[in-house]
């Protein structure tokens, strides 16, 4: 029997160890990380302070359901909506109409009768909320007792994690989003296909990312899913309809949602796989943003847009291989999940929240199989990965930047420089492949039985 490496039994010690030293130690790293996340918590409370308050992705929201309630078109550009109805923004800020779906305006209308500043207010309470749910849904399925305690301890632990606290700082939809695809996840998980396939309609509805999930569904043949789904996605966009016009709401999938994905589509903060094609033709940069530029590995803009099509394509495809060949349905929704993440047109740091559901999966398995050697220290090492603040990439970048070549868009810095910026997404498939992993490992059996941790993973048709 080949022994487990020292480096292995000492992560094992440290986690099941009841030496008093041990514990006090665990102790105080648990109240250390609760420290982080009350302070990243107060961080993101100062983008409530007016003077920050107006540079919230949260306008876009606000700005949609004022446009609608005083008649105005609400995929007017942004800044002409602000000018109009909430005062001058910031200057670069949001130079395009809103990127959200049309169903966002049924979301966020009833804040429209609100001054901006409450509505800020109400919507992080509500972010709060959407997290302190995705928390407690996760510990229950893990099997833990999701008293109040726990909730508010790992929701603090949440917090901590640098996305949590972009999410909160710009209000966006991501949280709503986690919960959505948990809740939906777990009904389908459950057999409850109805609900499972109304929450999906919704999350999908609020951001059209979640779509490679109804992938997953058609090939798991969960037709009543698909039906609810497709229900909700068909009445959200024919309720809001009625409100700004069917023209309006074509338009916004038609015009308004491509031109904002091209404006971001090369932009140095979007590690989705989609950029990659652009930046190597065409060059890292946005025209509405000031950030980090750097010059096309080749000089061809004709390719990009073809190129730039083969990677989410290929990732799709292995995507969905994998997910077909997994023992479990967590682990095909996991694994969809960290497909959903790279091949969205535009994928921010703060996405990366909806990697909570994949990483949640790997832990409750590596737990179940005892904490197999290899795949524990992969696991450790993408969990230090993922808790690199994209600031500090950034930073990281612009000590390469060259002094003398600065124009209106930002820094520029060579063409490998940028490479690390998709250190995140490479993280995502490093998860996406543990999720696999994991998922293929046979649990130990002692006399003929099954390990008990086995029915922590039972297959879910």
């Amino acid at each position: 029997m080949k022994q487990a490496s020292p480096s292995h039994n000492l992560i094992k010690k440290i986690l099941v160890s009841r030496n008093p030293c041990m514990v006090a130690l665990k102790r105080m790293l648990v109240i250390a990380i609760g420290i982080l996340g009350l302070l990243s918590l107060a961080i993101s409370t100062q983008s409530l302070l007016p003077h920050n308050s107006i540079r919230k992705d949260f306008v876009q929201e606000y700005l949609l359901a004022k446009a609608v309630l005083t008649g105005i078109d609400p995929y007017t550009p942004l800044p002409e909506l602000a000018d109009r109805l909430i005062g001058p923004l910031p200057n670069l800020i949001f130079q395009h109409p809103s990127p959200h779906p049309p169903p966002v305006i049924l979301l966020s209308l009833p804040l429209g009768w609100l001054t901006y500043q409450q509505a800020a207010i109400v919507w992080f309470a509500f972010e709060l909320s959407c997290i302190l749910v995705s928390v407690y849904l996760l510990l229950q399925w893990s099997g833990m007792r999701a008293n109040l305690m726990l909730v508010l301890i790992c929701t603090l632990f949440a917090l901590a994690w640098s996305p949590f606290r972009q999410e909160l700082t710009v209000g966006q939809l991501m949280t709503l989003n986690l919960a959505l695809l948990i809740g939906s996840w777990q009904m389908l998980r459950a057999g409850k296909e109805i609900r499972g396939g109304i929450l999906l309609g919704c999350a999908i509805a609020f951001k059209l990312i979640a779509w490679p999930l109804v992938i997953l569904l058609v090939l798991r043949k969960k037709w009543r899913a698909i039906g609810a789904t497709g229900a909700v996605l068909v009445s959200a966009n024919g309720l809001i309809a009625l409100f700004i016009g069917l023209q309006t709401v074509a338009d916004y999938y038609v015009k308004v949602g491509p031109l904002v994905s091209t404006l971001y589509r090369s932009y140095c903060g979007n590690f989705s796989l989609w950029s990659i094609g652009w930046r190597v033709f065409a060059g890292t940069g946005t025209p509405v943003l000031t950030a980090v530029n750097a010059p096309p590995l080749v000089e061809a803009p004709n390719l990009a847009c073809y190129s730039a099509v083969i990677l989410p394509v290929i990732l799709l495809t292995v995507g969905v291989f994998l997910a077909m060949r997994t023992s479990t349905f967590d682990a095909s929704f996991g694994i969809m999940t960290c497909v959903t993440l790279l091949i969205a047109p535009i994928t921010w740091s703060h996405y990366l929240i909806l990697a909570l559901i994949p990483m949640t999966i790997v832990l409750r398995r590596l737990f179940a199989l005892e904490l197999p050697r290899k795949e524990t220290n992969l696991a450790i090492l993408l969990g230090l990965i993922f808790c690199i603040p994209q600031t500090f990439l950034n930073d990281v970048m612009l000590m390469f930047a060259d002094r003398n070549l600065v124009d209106a868009g930002g820094p520029t810095v060579p063409f490998a420089v940028t490479i690390i910026s998709l250190i995140p997404a490479a993280a995502i498939l490093g998860l996406m492949f543990l999720l696999r992993r994991v998922d293929q490992i046979p649990f130990c059996t002692v006399g003929g039985e099954s390990s008990p941790s086995d029915n922590l993973s039972s297959p879910v048709q």
